[in-house]
């Protein structure tokens, strides 16, 4: 039988709503929530059709037995009799023996009918048993059980942070069920693949997370991809299904974080792989307008169809009821004092903040963050609060304004620059140059212990820190500050000291990459001054060391892997930045850099598919058509046509055939399409995958190329797609689809201000 204690991680809120649906269930019955508010003795009814007959449920959440005794007797019977119910039915949180459920019956007679009609902890407990449907539509119920944080971490095949798991739990206690979810669910259901779209706040990872805690309870294994597909294809495979989870898959700028090496492709192959799976779903988030940048950028993105694979959340799903939902529970889940809610519930300020303009749930969780709101008195909390809202960018402007020391703003200012995460020693690298420069000039006091000191200041409010292993990885602790860095750095505060004192080239490849995004919606202007300082800056900085890096492995044994300098992919920043320039007066220098990676190519030092980037935006410039350009072209057609041997080397084929049609001869497309056609047939045959996504995801691949170089690739497809189904012979069918789990909870989206009222007047008690 369930053992749930319905407090630790249920709002008052929440038990009504829980009582509500086993109610509905057990009795067969709709019961409503009661217009005129709480304070009257009612939180939900049932009026019998045709009649005055009527069923009042009360749903009390008290910690001992005396407390709830005192209360439905001096409070809430004189109530009672004056509503003159058929029938009461009362829920209530409390463990209760038979002679107490006896002595609540005396107490609520002749309303109470019998002592059926109090339901205490074990029966509830006991209908949960019965109604399992009901336990899964209320996630937030199971997840704050004892051991659900070890389980999930402790399961082998899963490959989630104690950190993550840890944040999940955390939103599922404020989480407010709405149309998204089961949005989300009829996607997965039908597609088995959903990316989660919206704008920045909006509530989009949570919903991935609570959906990750929907199927893990479920007995799904969990795979969070981190920052590359390939993460998702290292995980070894068992015969269960899986929830793959991708958080900000392309980034959370449009530039700041692109997809690897080829990932456009791999990402579409995996989606079809999952999506022919038999169990297995995989969810995406990523921000509206990035994803429909990247389908710009990214052209096999942009043939994909992901219209209707695609969960959108915008306010307009979160009706009156649900903004006050979400606001009260992370109200009552928040440690601000109690004087803070008492101040807000008395002038009304909830009405105010349901219906503002700007209601965004990222903007309520930071405005009910006792760490965010510092030491504001309870008569400036509400104050704050609208004011904030009228202008959400003052939630980072004031405190960073007003709140930091020049260490700790100088910290942000780079780590702006750097990528996602930095480890360490190379954020200390580049802070120290930045620091030591504007201490110097400002005449400011510099100190050793300046980074420690700043990063300490910081950490868990701007920044956040994780350790694997040996190393300390840094990160903005939010999407939304590092907008706010971005856009100020942008608009010019410290914008031209940051770029002189840039340490590594992924920096300088940061600024190159958002001016270059057309549709940007970061102001581009006064960077745009700072062309010449960027690209003199990229050019002394493309031999350094890399500060980029991949995590893989599996918790709780994550490893860090450095990134390998590719000199290619540097000197196509450089190109870039030449290219926004509009003036080519690099032209000495670039030739040296050409020379130097055609004589890598040759000695095959370095693979034909780094370089195919390059070439694109050489032939765009107008380097090919010297000696040097083409010399590197002919270099990386002799490269990539010598012997290819997997599908990369064919990929690499099929690419620079679309950029440098000019360089293939019909007898040379004809050799490339035979061998093409000989490697699709032999690797459909001789593949010894283990896992059926993996050699479903191949079968992709082969067809994709294929289809560029004109070559029948069916066979080849389905002998793969054949063996990744004779593996999976055997396989239980999932129940996860089952059409209750889609059932909403039924509350109308309206809720009056009386509602409003007796909701949120329960936190002063």
């Amino acid at each position: 039988m369930a053992h749930y204690d319905f407090t630790s991680s249920l709002s008052p809120l929440d038990f009504e709503l829980l009582s509500k649906d086993l109610l509905e269930v057990e009795l067969g019955i709709k019961l409503e929530n009661f217009s005129e508010g709480r304070d009257k003795g009612i939180d939900l009814r049932y009026a019998l059709a045709k009649s005055s007959e009527k069923l009042i449920v009360q749903c009390k959440r008290y910690a001992n037995f005396s407390n709830l005794k005192f209360e439905l007797k001096n409070k809430e019977l004189p109530k009672i009799i004056k509503l003159k119910p058929n029938r009461y039915i009362l829920t209530i949180s409390t463990p209760i023996s038979p002679q107490q459920a006896d002595e609540l019956k005396s107490i609520l007679a002749p309303f109470v009918q019998s002592t059926g009609d109090i339901y205490g902890k074990e029966r509830l407990n006991s209908l949960l048993t019965k109604h399992p449907e009901v336990e899964r539509r209320h996630i937030k119920l199971w997840v704050g059980s004892t051991g659900v944080l070890d389980s999930i971490i402790n399961a082998g095949t899963h490959v989630v942070s104690r950190e993550e798991v840890e944040r999940t739990i955390d939103a599922a206690k404020i989480y407010v069920r709405n149309d998204s979810f089961d949005e989300a669910l009829t996607i997965l259901k039908q597609h088995r693949v959903c990316i989660i779209s919206g704008l920045p706040g909006i509530g989009k990872t949570t919903l991935a997370r609570i959906l990750l805690l929907y199927f893990y309870k479920k007995q799904f294994d969990v795979v969070r991809i981190e920052s590359d597909i390939t993460e998702a294809r290292a995980v070894s495979y068992h015969n269960r299904p899986r929830f793959y989870y991708y958080d900000d898959f392309l980034g959370q700028t449009a530039q700041a974080d692109k997809l690897n090496k080829n990932e456009d492709q791999k990402l579409l192959d995996f989606m079809v792989s999952v999506r022919d799976s038999k169990d297995s779903v995989f969810v995406l988030t990523t921000r509206e307008y990035i994803l429909n940048q990247a389908k710009l950028h990214y052209e096999k993105l942009a043939r994909a169809k992901f219209d209707h694979r695609t969960c959108i959340i915008d306010l307009s799903k979160y009706s009156r009821r649900i903004r006050a939902q979400i606001l009260y529970n992370h109200l009552h889940f928040s440690k601000l004092p109690r004087a803070h809610l008492e101040s807000l519930v008395a002038k009304r300020g909830y009405a105010q903040i349901v219906d503002h303009k700007n209601y965004n749930p990222r903007l309520i969780e930071y405005l009910t963050d006792l760490a965010w709101v510092g030491k504001s008195s309870s008569v400036e909390y509400l104050p704050l609060f609208l004011r904030n809202l009228d202008n959400p960018v003052e939630i980072w402007g004031y405190a960073f304004r007003q709140q930091l020391s020049d260490r700790a703003r100088h910290l942000l200012f780079v780590l702006t620059t750097m990528p996602t995460e930095s480890r360490m020693e190379d954020f200390e690298e580049v802070f120290s140059v930045f620091h030591n420069a504007q201490c110097k000039r400002f005449n400011i006091a510099n100190r050793v212990t300046d980074f420690k000191n700043a990063l300490k200041e910081l950490d868990g409010t701007f920044v956040a820190t994780r350790k694997i292993q040996g190393s300390v990885l840094v990160l903005f602790q939010n999407p939304s500050i590092r907008d706010f860095m971005q856009n100020l750095l942008l608009e010019g505060e410290m914008l031209s000291e940051v770029i002189i004192s840039l340490v590594f080239f992924e920096q300088g490849q940061w600024f190159v990459e958002t001016m270059n995004d057309k549709k940007s919606k970061l102001p581009l202007k006064e960077l745009l001054r700072h062309v010449p300082k960027i690209l003199n800056a990229l050019q002394r900085l493309i031999e350094t060391k890399s500060c980029s890096f991949s995590v893989y492995g599996e918790q709780p044994n994550l490893h860090i892997s450095p990134k390998i300098v590719n000199p290619a992919a540097r000197l196509t920043t450089v190109a870039l930045a030449i290219s926004i320039q509009k003036k080519q007066d690099n032209g000495k220098w670039m030739t040296i850099k050409i020379s130097e990676l055609t004589s890598k190519l040759t000695a095959r030092e370095l693979s034909p598919m780094s370089c195919v980037a390059l070439i694109t935006i050489l032939k765009k410039l107008g380097y090919l058509t010297s000696n040097e350009g083409n010399r590197l072209a002919s270099a990386l057609k002799a490269s990539a046509m010598n012997d290819p041997s997997d599908i990369e080397d064919f990929e690499t084929l099929a690419k620079m055939i679309k950029i440098l049609p000019h360089f293939f001869v019909e007898s040379e497309l004809k050799i490339v399409r035979k061998t093409y056609s000989g490697f699709a047939d032999q690797y459909a045959s001789e593949c010894d995958l283990g896992n059926p996504a993996e050699i479903r995801a191949e079968a992709s691949r082969i067809g994709s190329v294929g289809d560029f170089l004109q070559v029948d690739t069916n066979d080849a497809q389905a002998s793969l797609i054949e063996s990744a189904d004779k593996i999976e012979e055997g396989e239980e069918e999932p129940d996860w689809d089952r059409d209750d789990d889609l059932r909403g909870s039924g509350d109308s989206a309206d809720c009056s201000d009386a509602e409003l009222d007796s909701m949120f007047g329960t936190l002063e008690s």
